[in-house]
């Protein structure tokens, strides 16, 4: 239990300081583009991911049976 709690722990920091860090030159960097055109191209970019890691992970039968429930979708949106 304490391993997970430490390791918990050390996720959390390591994303604060991730997004403590690389957000701020992120957002810097993109600051000519508008919201609009930064939420495509997460969107985008989150979705071929989202594709990339699943199929890696063969990992489609889970992604089907989650998609099925209509509540799950509705949460996700």
């Amino acid at each position: 239990m304490k391993k997970n709690l430490l390791k918990g722990i050390s996720f959390t920091v390591g994303a604060s300081l991730w997004w403590g860090i690389i957000g701020v030159i992120y957002f810097k960097f993109v600051s000519y583009a508008s919201p609009l055109e930064l939420t495509v191209h997460r969107t985008i970019w989150t979705a071929l991911l989202l594709i990339i890691t699943t199929s890696y992970y063969a990992k489609w039968d889970e992604f089907k049976q989650i998609i099925k429930n209509k509540i799950n979708i509705l949460i996700f949106f």
